[in-house]
């Protein structure tokens, strides 16, 4: 229900703009928004109590282990250190990944022709959609090559680890900010905030 309609509504019914009227009769106006923003946490909860059955968590532990991680997180210092630790488990993981990739691919003649071609073949940031489209095509026909193995077994394997090594650290980050926002959203609907 949007602001809008809200407004139409009750102005077409002469009823005062701070109730809105619901199948259960007129409510107050921020009772109906509170009960519009809890429903955007309903689906995590549900996912999260589901998970907690099935792993054979009882209700009683379930919800201490809720509240364990969602307490601590209310705190803005335990707050500030975490979101510090999410932006590391953001950028080391990659900074780490591309040291490492560069070090081993350069020590094998395929990975030094493969590394000639990814420089030569690059188009300028400055080229806008273009050069953005033309990048994207040469990345994909580099991987493809190195997918037949036009850059020796040594190359497709360093890709392989990378590949798994980037769908790890696309889930770390999706459970370590994933985490932050449902605790930011549980803590903000307790009792008290």
């Amino acid at each position: 229900m949007t602001g809008t309609s809200v407004t139409a509504t009750a102005a077409a019914q002469n009823k005062p703009l701070n109730s809105i009227t619901t199948p259960g009769g007129l409510r107050p106006r921020q009772d109906v928004e509170a009960t519009l923003d809890v429903g955007a946490l309903v689906a995590f909860d549900r996912t999260i109590v589901l998970l907690c059955k099935s792993s054979s968590i009882r209700t009683h532990r379930r919800d201490r282990l809720m509240s364990g991680i969602a307490s601590p997180l209310a705190d803005p210092a335990v707050r500030s250190w975490y979101l510090v630790f999410c932006f590391a488990v953001m950028i080391l993981p990659m900074v780490g990944l591309a040291i490492w990739y560069h070090r081993n691919i350069n020590g094998t003649p395929g990975g030094r022709a493969l590394m000639e071609r990814q420089n030569r073949s690059r188009y300028g940031v400055r080229r806008g959609a273009r050069g953005a489209r033309e990048n994207f095509r040469e990345a994909g026909d580099l991987a493809r090559d190195i997918e037949r193995g036009a850059y020796g077994d040594d190359a497709r394997r360093l890709q392989t680890i990378v590949y798994w090594v980037a769908g790890f650290w696309l889930l770390a980050n999706l459970a370590c900010f994933g985490v932050l926002i449902w605790a930011d959203e549980i803590n903000r609907k307790m009792p008290g905030n």
